[in-house]
């Protein structure tokens, strides 16, 4: 540039090449200063030559740089050097780019939190990283299903939910490896209303135990707002409205029963609790007694007649081991539920006692009878039919029945009747 400066660009591509035919290689440029020079081909290169020469007049004449062995030498070590750094570069880079990924991405569920309450649409957000910086997939899913796939973040409508605990789970995939964060939360769209049951459980019997004679079942209930109601079954059917209930196992077969025990709190949530026993009495001996008690009572319009002196009075007072009663009207209803009402109000006042148990006969409106034994009841009939002497039958309008039970090992039958007499 320094030769061709103040030249257009013919005169300057002229002066190159003629440089480059005629002188070669010129390692070291000398500043020549033909600015203004204009003309031929030919003209140029004389006056380039002209100048050229007069500049290195007087001077020792300079032999073109050659490069020597060492030189060479040198420049080769370089170059080898250059070579086998770049070659372990890029084997170092294959490695990196080759080698399994055995380490799990990093994922941090955000939002929600651990435990927190949700309710309407809330929110599901998530972070991930990953140590060589590749995330391939990313899934959300919510109690095991996969409900997102393309993003980091899912509005999720609780409404459609069951209200209660719920699992989220956010997770992502590096090239090989899961990595995966997650949580519980409680799913609360009841609007403050209480959805909550009470908390029940059997205190007695324990479940799997063999019993045997009177068993006393009792529950163990508690609530926030309180319980209104209980309510224990055996085998499904109604024994008790109270929180304990005596059971003469020597009435049932031995062999295995469920219990069943409910409360109820004033929202009507019903908490229960169940267990197993085995119910066995093929060796039990009762102690005998050598004398009882039997009564009998007409205690009309099933114990409720309002000018009817207060027959639980009378009951209480004489203290009697077996109870035949009359007109109990619809004690048997819904699973003998008013009888058995009375055999736990009986057996709380005698707890000093052996308890009762009752048994019922269907009935009507007004009629109907019941017992209340302390002793077992081998076996329970309600007669319809009477044989009568001159070899007819007379079909029975009120209540009739024979109860056998045993008393101190001697079995005995108590008839029960509401017969009326006619001429």
């Amino acid at each position: 540039s320094e030769f061709t400066s103040g030249h257009n660009n013919t005169q300057k591509f002229m002066i190159a090449k003629w440089i480059v035919e005629n002188k070669g290689l010129i390692l070291k440029t000398q500043n020549v200063n033909i600015l203004g020079e204009s003309g031929s081909e030919d003209f140029l290169k004389h006056r380039l030559l002209q100048k050229f020469k007069k500049k290195k007049a007087g001077k020792k004449s300079k032999g073109k740089r050659r490069i020597n062995k060492t030189d060479k030498k040198k420049l080769l070590a370089i170059f080898a050097i250059f070579i086998l750094f770049n070659t372990i570069s890029l084997l170092f880079l294959y490695i990196i780019v080759n080698t399994p990924d055995n380490i799990p991405p990093n994922v941090k569920i955000t939002t929600p939190t651990e435990g927190e309450s949700v309710s309407g649409t809330t929110t599901i957000s998530f972070t991930a990283t990953d140590q060589q910086g590749f995330i391939k997939e990313r899934q959300i899913l919510i109690d095991g299903v996969l409900i997102q796939t393309s993003s980091y973040t899912y509005s999720w409508d609780t409404t459609q939910e069951i209200d209660g605990s719920h699992t989220i789970l956010c997770r992502t995939k590096d090239k090989t490896v899961w990595g995966d964060d997650e949580i519980t939360v409680i799913v609360d769209n009841s609007g403050g209303l209480d959805t909550t049951p009470p908390s029940v459980s059997i205190s007695n019997p324990t479940a799997g135990l063999n019993v045997s004679g009177i068993l006393t079942i009792t529950m163990n209930a508690t609530d926030a707002n309180g319980i209104n109601s209980y309510a224990i079954y055996i085998d499904g059917v109604f024994r008790s409205d109270t929180e304990s209930y005596s059971w003469d196992t020597t009435q049932e077969i031995d062999g295995s029963y469920t219990i069943l025990c409910e409360a109820i709190d004033p929202s009507g949530n019903i908490g229960s609790d169940t267990i197993s026993v085995t119910v066995y009495n093929s060796e039990i001996i009762h102690e005998p007694s050598e004398i009882f008690k039997l009564m009998t009572f007409n205690i009309k319009d099933s114990g409720e007649a309002p000018a009817y002196p207060d027959w639980k009075n009378v009951v209480k007072e004489e203290n009697a081991d077996i109870i035949m009663f009359i007109e109990t009207g619809y004690w048997d209803d819904n699973s003998d539920e008013k009888l058995n009402q009375y055999v736990n109000e009986f057996n709380t006042y005698f707890a000093d006692e052996d308890p009762y148990i009752g048994f019922c006969t269907i009935s009507d409106s007004y009629s109907g009878a019941a017992i209340m034994s302390r002793y077992p009841v081998i076996d329970y009939n309600q007669i319809d039919s009477v044989p009568l002497d001159n070899g007819s039958s007379y079909n029975v309008t009120h209540d009739l029945f024979d109860v056998e039970v045993n008393v101190s090992g001697t079995l005995i039958h108590v008839i029960g009747s509401h017969l009326k007499a006619f001429p």
